[in-house]
C-alpha cells in the first residue's frame, strides 16, 4: 500500500513539473528566436543607413578625382572653393 500511495504522490508532483518544465523550454525557443529576428532587424538598418551614408558621401567628394589631376596648388584652392560654395 505504501508503494502505491508514493507512486499517486510521485505522479502528482512529476506530471505539472515536467508540464512546466517543457513550456519553459518552448518559451526560450520563441524568445530566442524573437532576439535573433531583432537583432536581423537592427542589422540590417545599420546597413542601409551605412550605405546611404557612403552614397551620401561619394556625392559630395566628386571633385576629389580633380585634385589628383591637379598638381598646381593654386587649381587645387580654386576646385575646392568651387566644391565649397557649391555645397551648402
Amino acid at each position: 500500500m505504501p508503494k502505491k500511495w508514493f507512486l499517486i504522490v510521485l505522479a502528482i508532483v512529476v506530471i505539472p513539473v515536467s508540464m512546466t518544465c517543457w513550456k519553459v523550454v518552448q518559451y526560450n525557443r520563441v524568445s530566442k528566436r524573437q532576439v535573433f529576428d531583432l537583432h536581423g532587424h537592427i542589422v540590417h538598418a545599420l546597413s542601409l543607413n551605412t550605405a546611404n551614408y557612403f552614397e551620401r558621401l561619394n556625392l559630395r567628394l566628386a571633385f576629389a578625382p580633380l585634385l589628383t589631376r591637379s598638381n598646381l596648388w593654386a587649381e587645387q584652392v580654386s576646385i575646392l572653393n568651387s566644391a565649397l560654395i557649391a555645397n551648402s
